[in-house]
């Protein structure tokens, strides 16, 4: 091999993570739920269970397969505003609209989304 592959071989692994990753992972929003539970882990992981049941986890084409709780993990962007936003949904009694996010291989579904509702 040439030195002149050798760079060109090296530069095009070096591309390969600037290429876009494409999500394959289902979203669906589900409205006029009550926020039940929140389990909050000292890690800052939040599992969510609402009433009803988010659509979607569970289902066919959702990798995620439990339907009863919904998660969100530290760092993720929003993460504090969303969480703000649960405990004052379920302290008020009012609804919101949720937005499951599959994760493939991942039991839970990712809360992606959260509308406060009227």
């Amino acid at each position: 091999m040439t030195n002149r592959n050798k760079i060109l071989l090296g530069l095009a692994f070096l591309a390969i993570p600037m290429l876009p990753l494409q999500s394959h992972s289902a979203e669906v929003t589900t409205h006029n739920v009550k926020v039940e539970a929140i389990s909050i882990y000292e890690s800052g992981l939040i599992y969510i269970r609402t009433n009803p049941r988010p659509n979607g986890p569970g289902q066919p084409g959702f990798g995620c397969s439990d339907s009863f709780w919904l998660s969100i993990s530290y760092g993720t962007n929003g993460y504090d505003a969303m969480l703000s936003g649960l405990l004052a949904a379920q302290h008020a009694d009012k609804t919101v609209s949720v937005t499951a996010n599959d994760i493939p291989s991942g039991t839970y579904c990712k809360l992606s989304r959260l509308i406060t509702d009227p």
